[in-house]
């Protein structure tokens, strides 16, 4: 990202990878991207486009079930365009 803005800015950047190749790590999980932080660094740098193609915005919200197991209430956010 960091290297995404600098370009942008004009700046020649150079990036090292240190894995010999994309599979080398497992990679896997999610990250929590909150809208004024990780989510604007993500438009700042021209990629929201990118961005929700690969986002899965449907495992984001609140739920709320009460003991025996029935959903009470469901709060589902999104990803600003």
């Amino acid at each position: 990202m960091l290297a995404r803005l600098l370009q942008r800015e004009g700046k020649r950047v150079v990036v090292f990878e240190r894995d010999r190749h994309q599979g080398e790590r497992p990679q896997g999980g999610s990250l929590d991207l909150h809208d004024e932080t990780g989510q604007r660094a993500i438009r700042s740098a021209g990629l929201q486009p990118e961005f929700a193609a690969v986002a899965r915005p449907e495992d984001q919200g609140d739920r709320l079930y009460d003991t025996e197991g029935t959903l009470l209430a469901c709060l589902r956010l999104s990803l600003r365009a």
